[in-house]
C-alpha cells in the first residue's frame, strides 16, 4: 500500500518517472483504482504506451461499469494515434456515463484528429454545457481550434476571444486568436493581440522549465500537451517570426525589419531566420544584405535548399544571370531532382543567349517533369529564341494537350504565324480568346490576328484588325505601320500617307513610314512630297541603297532620266546586287536608245534578281520583261551567258 500511495503522490505532482518507479514495486492487488490510474498514466508518459493501453484493459475488465476509466485509456490511446480505438472507449465511456464532462472532450479531440469537424464541434460543445469555469477554457480553445481547421474563421473568432476572457491563459491561445483576425483580413488586431501574447511567452521563456509550473497552474492540460503546445510556438520563434510577417504584411516595414533582427538577436546562429530576413532583403531590394544572410544560413546550414534558391533568385531579379546559374548549378548539384532549380537555370541561360545549353538543361527538366505544361512553354520560347519556330510549335502544342491555356495557345499562334501557317494561327488565336475573353480587349491580340490576315492578302480582315488595335492603344506606331502596308497594297494612297504621317510623330526614327508615305505621294503623282520624304529616309541611313533607288524612281516618273541614272548609280555604289537599280536604268537606256547600256543592264537584273535561281531561270526571267522589245531581251540573254560562261549556260 506505501509504495502505491507514494507513487500516486508523485503522479499527481506529474513526476512520472518516480511515479513509475514507486507504482511498479506494489503488488498489483493492493493498488487502488486511482493508483492503477496513476500507473498507466506514469508508464505513458516515460514512453511505455502501449503498456499503459494494455494495463489499462485489464483495469477495465476488473472495473466494468466504470466510465472514466475508459476515458483514461482513450487518452492515451489518442495520444499514440489510435483515434479510432479512442472513440469505441469514449462511445462506452459515455453510455456508462453521459454527464461526464471529460468523455464529451476528449471524444471530440479524437474526432478532431480524424477531421470529423461536426461530430467534434457536437461533442466539445456537449462537453461546455456539462462544465464550470474551471475547466471550460480548454474546451472554447479546442473547439475553436475545430472551426479554424475546418477554415470557418468567423465561428473560431468568439471562441478564441472567450480563452482570454479569463486568467487561465497560455501563449498559444493568444497565438491562435492572432492567426485568425490574420485570416480574417485583421492584421493590426492580429499584431495587438500577439504583442500581449509576447509578454506572457517571454515569462514562459524565462523560467527554468520553460513555464511548465505556470502552464500547470493555469489549466488542466497533461505535461504532453505542454509539451505538444510548445513544439506548436517553437517555429514562431517566441512569436518574433510571426510579428515579422504580420509587420509586414501590414506594410509597417520598420517595425518588421526590427522583429526579425530581435528574432535573430534571441536565436543566434538559427539559419532559418537569416533565410527569413535575406527573402525579406531580397524582396526590398536590398541585394547586398541578402545575399549576406542567404549566405550566413548557407554556412549555418549547407544543404539549405531554399536559401540558396533564394540567393539565386536575387540575382535573377537584378539581371545577375551568369551568378544565378552558377548557384542554381550548386542546387542541382545537391539535389538533381529539384525541378524549379532547373527551370531557373534553363531562363537564366537563355537571358545569357547560351541557348544550346538552354535547352540542354530544359530538356533535363522534362526528363524530371514532364507533365507540367509552363516547362513545355519554356522549352518553346528557347527554341523560339534559337529561330526554331517548328520545335516551337510543337513544344506549345504539347502544353496545350497537358493544361489548355490562353498563353500556350497565343505563343503557339505566333509559331505558327512565323512557320507560314496562318489559319492555324487563326484558329489558335480565336481558342486563346475563348480560354481568356479580356484578350479582346487587348490590342496586341488585334494585331496578332492582323499579322496573319495580311499575310494571307486578306487586306479587309487584316485592316479591321488593325483598326481595332489602334482604337484600344492610339500610341503604338507599329500598329499604323501595319495598317499602311495594308492600304498600299489596297492602293488606298490617302489612307496610307494618314497612317505614315500618324506614326512619324511617334517613331520618327522608323525609314519604312518614310519610305511608304513617298510611295503613295509617287503614286499620286506628288513627286516634289515624294522626293522629301525619300530624302528624309536617305539622311536616316545614308548607306542604304534602297533610298537612292527610289529617289531614282521618282526623277524616272516625273521625266528626269539623267538625274535618275546619277541616283540609280548611287544606289549601286553602295549595293552593287541591287538589282532593281539596275532594272530601271535599263528602262531609262531604252527610252534613250541606248541598246548596248540597256543590255548590260538587264542582264545584270537578271544575275542578281534572285541569287538561288538557275542560269535558265534567269534566262526565263528575261524573256517576261515585254518593255523591251525580243531582240534586246535575247541578246540581254546572251550577255547573262557571259557571266556564266557559254558552255555551263547552255548546258
Amino acid at each position: 500500500m506505501l509504495w502505491g500511495k507514494i507513487g500516486h503522490h508523485y503522479a499527481r505532482k506529474k513526476k512520472y518517472g518516480i511515479a513509475a518507479k514507486y507504482l511498479s514495486k506494489a503488488k498489483p492487488s493492493s493498488l487502488k483504482l486511482e493508483e492503477k490510474i496513476s500507473l498507466a498514466e506514469s508508464l505513458h508518459y516515460t514512453g511505455k504506451s502501449e503498456e499503459a493501453a494494455s494495463y489499462l484493459k485489464e483495469v477495465i475488465r476488473d472495473h466494468p461499469s466504470i466510465g472514466w476509466i475508459h476515458e483514461r485509456r482513450a487518452h492515451i490511446l489518442r495520444e499514440m494515434y489510435r483515434e479510432e480505438e479512442a472513440i469505441e472507449e469514449l462511445d462506452e465511456a459515455i453510455r456508462l456515463d453521459g454527464d461526464h464532462y471529460m468523455n464529451w472532450y476528449t471524444r471530440g479531440l479524437a474526432h478532431k484528429d480524424l477531421g470529423h469537424y461536426e461530430e467534434a464541434i457536437h461533442d466539445l460543445k456537449e462537453s461546455i454545457r456539462r462544465e464550470d469555469a474551471s475547466s471550460v477554457i480548454s474546451t472554447y480553445y479546442e473547439l475553436a481550434m475545430v472551426f479554424y481547421q475546418s477554415e470557418r474563421y468567423e465561428e473560431a473568432l468568439p471562441y478564441f476571444e472567450k480563452t482570454l476572457s479569463s486568467s487561465k491563459v497560455i501563449p498559444n491561445y493568444y497565438f491562435m486568436h492572432a492567426i485568425t483576425l490574420e485570416e480574417l483580413g485583421r492584421t493590426s488586431e492580429a499584431i495587438d493581440t500577439l504583442l500581449k501574447g509576447r509578454i506572457l511567452l517571454d515569462k514562459y521563456r524565462s523560467r527554468p522549465d520553460q513555464g511548465y509550473a505556470i502552464f500547470a497552474e493555469t489549466t488542466l492540460y497533461s505535461y504532453g500537451a505542454f509539451l505538444t503546445f510548445q513544439r506548436l510556438l517553437e517555429p514562431t520563434y517566441a512569436f518574433r517570426l510571426t510579428l515579422f510577417r504580420l509587420y509586414a504584411s501590414a506594410g509597417d516595414n520598420d517595425s518588421a525589419q526590427a522583429m526579425i533582427d530581435e528574432a535573430i538577436l534571441m536565436f543566434p546562429g538559427t539559419a532559418e531566420l537569416f533565410f527569413q530576413r535575406g527573402k525579406w532583403h531580397s524582396e526590398h531590394g536590398k541585394m547586398e544584405e541578402a545575399i549576406r544572410d542567404f549566405d550566413e544560413c548557407i554556412r549555418l546550414e549547407p544543404a539549405h535548399v531554399q536559401a540558396m534558391l533564394g540567393k539565386a533568385n536575387t540575382y535573377r531579379s537584378r539581371h545577375l544571370h551568369t551568378e544565378a546559374a552558377d548557384m542554381l548549378e550548386n542546387i542541382i548539384a545537391i539535389d538533381p531532382d529539384n525541378v524549379l532549380a532547373r527551370y531557373w537555370l534553363a531562363d537564366s541561360l537563355c537571358m545569357l543567349e547560351q541557348y544550346d545549353q538552354a535547352l540542354a538543361a530544359s530538356e533535363e527538366l522534362l526528363k524530371l517533369e514532364d507533365d507540367d505544361p509552363l516547362n513545355y512553354i519554356q522549352r518553346g520560347d528557347i527554341c523560339m529564341e534559337m529561330n526554331q519556330p517548328g520545335e516551337a510549335e510543337l513544344s506549345f502544342a504539347h502544353a496545350t494537350r497537358l493544361e489548355d491555356s490562353a498563353k500556350a495557345r497565343g505563343k503557339r499562334a505566333y509559331a505558327l504565324y512565323l512557320l507560314g501557317r496562318h489559319e492555324e494561327a487563326l484558329a489558335e488565336h480565336q481558342e486563346e480568346a475563348r480560354l481568356d475573353p479580356s484578350l479582346l480587349d487587348h490590342p496586341y491580340y488585334h494585331a496578332g490576328i492582323g499579322h496573319n490576315y495580311k499575310a494571307l492578302g486578306d487586306w479587309e480582315f487584316a485592316i479591321s484588325e488593325y483598326s481595332r488595335a489602334i482604337e484600344l492603344n492610339a500610341e503604338q506606331a507599329e500598329f499604323y505601320l501595319c495598317r499602311a502596308q495594308c492600304f498600299l497594297e489596297t492602293e488606298a494612297w490617302s489612307r496610307t500617307e494618314q497612317d505614315c504621317t500618324k506614326g512619324m510623330t511617334l517613331q520618327p526614327e522608323l525609314t519604312d513610314f518614310y519610305n511608304m508615305r513617298g510611295f503613295a505621294y509617287y503614286s499620286l503623282k506628288e513627286y516634289e512630297r515624294a522626293r522629301q520624304d525619300v530624302q528624309a529616309c536617305i539622311a536616316l541611313q545614308p548607306q542604304v541603297a534602297s533610298g537612292y533607288y527610289n529617289l531614282g524612281r521618282i526623277e524616272y516618273a516625273a521625266g528626269n532620266p539623267d538625274e535618275a541614272l546619277a541616283y540609280l548609280e548611287q544606289a549601286l555604289q553602295r549595293n552593287a546586287m541591287h538589282a532593281l537599280s539596275y532594272l530601271y536604268q535599263a528602262y531609262i537606256h531604252y527610252d534613250n536608245f541606248d541598246t548596248d547600256a540597256c543590255v548590260e543592264s538587264i542582264a545584270r537584273w537578271a544575275l542578281h534578281s534572285d541569287v538561288h535561281a538557275t542560269p535558265e531561270d534567269k534566262r526565263r526571267a528575261i524573256e517576261t520583261l515585254g518593255e523591251f522589245d525580243e531582240a534586246v531581251r535575247e541578246q540581254a540573254a546572251q550577255h547573262l551567258g557571259s557571266f556564266y560562261g557559254e558552255a555551263q549556260y547552255y548546258s
